[in-house]
């Protein structure tokens, strides 16, 4: 069993859902425990309620996630490489990701700017677990994970860091570096010659060059100006333009929504069967091509309805009430 010497994480796995398991255990599912399975509900009032083909697209993505993990049943039994198990589990962190965005929508298209940030994590896990086993040689596949694991050694050397700085324990962030570093050290070592291990994870756009899809950089730049707060993100409340021709309010609209929407259908859909059929499985038990194009023309229509006539609501003179703001939508 490959590296087993170094650690007994190494031996044989199986990954709940792969034909090896059979246990018939819920997996990735709502959790069982009565306490934290307990949701609130709170009355609230929708301002911007969800349209025909946004509910729609929402149900899709719910579906495709369902036909995703009964598709894992075609998996052979994972668990020699820790690349495919790492995968597997950024694909997961993906989904719940995707799982916000879909939420977010079906309870008001005014929150959309959480929905942006939780498709930009999503795009960006999904991204990383089809880069981490897209390669021919399952080595090279290892080497993209030791630079993942690289990564959380580089976290825990900052927050030790920090910690120093503000006279708080490090004790325990030292250790967990020491221990990862030890760790990723001997696997190195143990990697045929040849294999190329970075210091870290590469960069967003060069996991997508890598894996052929180079085209999505862009949403995911217009994404992060919401993740990070940017001037550009704002515009959502604020129309015509900058200084006296400013007009505040909320200025969301459904049309918005084809961009978290559509980074999600792309995060799940391509990503997922990249990652199913590199990792022995049948991409075509997910999803069929023309069922996912079709969706991509739904999405694209999204964000073309309605275009001229928002566009001439957005231009048209407010009250002096709603320039100063007080057009912003509220929750009682």
């Amino acid at each position: 069993m490959l590296f087993r010497s170094i650690s007994r994480a190494y031996g044989q796995r199986t990954v709940p859902g792969s034909r090896k398991d059979r246990s018939g255990k819920r997996w990735f599912s709502e959790p069982s425990n009565n306490e934290l399975g307990v949701s609130t509900t709170v009355n609230m009032t929708i301002i911007l309620p969800t349209t025909p083909e946004v509910g729609f697209v929402c149900d899709e993505l719910e579906m495709a996630i369902k036909r995703f993990l009964d598709a894992r049943s075609s998996l052979p039994p994972l668990g020699r490489y820790e690349s495919q198990v790492e995968a597997i589990n950024l694909f997961y962190l993906a989904l719940r990701d995707i799982e916000g965005v879909y939420t977010l929508a079906r309870s008001d298209l005014i929150l959309i700017p959480p929905a942006m940030a939780s498709a930009r994590a999503g795009f960006e896990a999904a991204v990383k677990a089809m880069w981490m086993v897209d390669a021919d040689d399952p080595f090279e596949c290892e080497g993209r994970w030791l630079a993942h694991l690289k990564a959380e050694e580089r976290f825990h050397s900052r927050i030790a860091a920090r910690y120093s700085e503000i006279a708080k324990d490090a004790r325990h962030a030292r250790e967990r570096v020491k221990s990862i570093a030890s760790f990723s050290q001997a696997v190195q070592e143990k990697l045929p010659p040849g294999i190329t291990v970075l210091n870290g994870n590469p960069s967003v756009d060069k996991m997508l060059e890598a894996t052929g899809v180079d085209h999505q950089y862009a949403a995911y730049i217009y994404l992060s100006q919401f993740a990070h707060a940017e001037h550009a993100a704002t515009w959502l409340y604020r129309a015509r333009g900058l200084g006296v021709e400013m007009l505040l309010g909320d200025f969301t609209k459904p049309s918005d929504w084809h961009v978290p929407l559509g980074v999600a259908w792309f995060a799940l859909v391509h990503s997922g069967r990249v990652l199913l059929k590199r990792l022995g499985g049948d991409p075509d038990l997910f999803i069929r091509k023309d069922h996912e194009e079709r969706i991509v023309k739904v999405i694209n229509n999204i964000g073309s309805n309605d275009s001229a006539q928002e566009s001439s609501q957005r231009d048209r003179p407010t009250s002096r009430s709603r320039r100063r703001g007080q057009g912003f939508g509220s929750r009682p």
